[in-house]
């Protein structure tokens, strides 16, 4: 079987890249008209079906049209190459995803193992909140500096209140606050309110009751080193 002159080539790809966009002779005719190139559409059809031969112009403006390098109307044109590639690239954003789900699975454990630990021991929370409340005093001082706003003074009570400041910042929140506002969140669910309001209360007692012991002795110097 004798292989396609190049004009045949044209007319099958032309075709072909017409019937793809769902475009009719009119239609096509109407874009290349847009691109300066005046055409009836019988002379598109002449083309496709009765061998006429397109001008060079011609065939830029359907290279342009169909989004196409203008070799391929004439060289061939392997709608395979494009599918080939789409589906390499498909394999590709599939494996990232999987790899993406895999290290979410094992970063939600982490900040899971973190959370446990942050409710049995204070020392954790502290930590976490301190990296929160740092951050939010730094960057949103940082962003009004940026903005000439002129409010230089800062009070955060709380670390919810600093992941609230935090959440209204334009720019990116760094990957370690960000980290400790997910397992200071995860820890508000297993903890509920009142009992963490319970459990700070009982901490601020604790904190007086060993100011007062500290208190207490040097209270006793005092009174013995004035001879009372």
């Amino acid at each position: 079987m004798a292989l396609p002159t190049p004009e045949e080539q044209v007319a099958l790809n032309l075709e072909r890249l017409r019937t793809e966009a769902g475009l009719t002779y009119e239609g096509l005719a109407q874009r290349l008209m847009g691109m300066g190139i005046r055409i009836h559409p019988s002379a598109i059809q002449k083309t496709e079906k009765s061998g006429r031969k397109a001008t060079i112009k011609e065939m830029l403006a359907y290279a342009r049209v169909f989004k196409i390098p203008v070799e391929k109307l004439w060289g061939g044109y392997a709608p395979s190459e494009e599918v080939t590639a789409a589906k390499r690239d498909l394999a590709a954003a599939e494996t990232i995803l999987k790899i993406s789900k895999q290290v979410r699975h094992e970063y939600e454990l982490i900040v899971e193992s973190v959370c446990e630990q942050a409710v049995r021991y204070d020392v954790v929370r502290q930590e976490l909140e301190g990296v929160v409340v740092q951050a939010a005093l730094r960057l949103v001082l940082e962003e009004r500096f940026s903005k000439d706003d002129k409010r230089s003074e800062l009070s955060i009570v709380g670390s919810e209140q600093a992941a609230d400041l935090l959440g209204e910042l334009e720019g990116e929140i760094p990957i370690d606050v960000e980290t400790a506002l997910d397992c200071l969140e995860r820890y508000r669910e297993k903890v509920p309110e009142v009992e963490r309001q319970r459990a700070s209360a009982a901490r601020k007692e604790e904190m007086l009751a060993r100011a007062e012991a500290l208190a207490s002795p040097m209270a006793e110097q005092g009174r013995i080193e004035s001879g009372e």
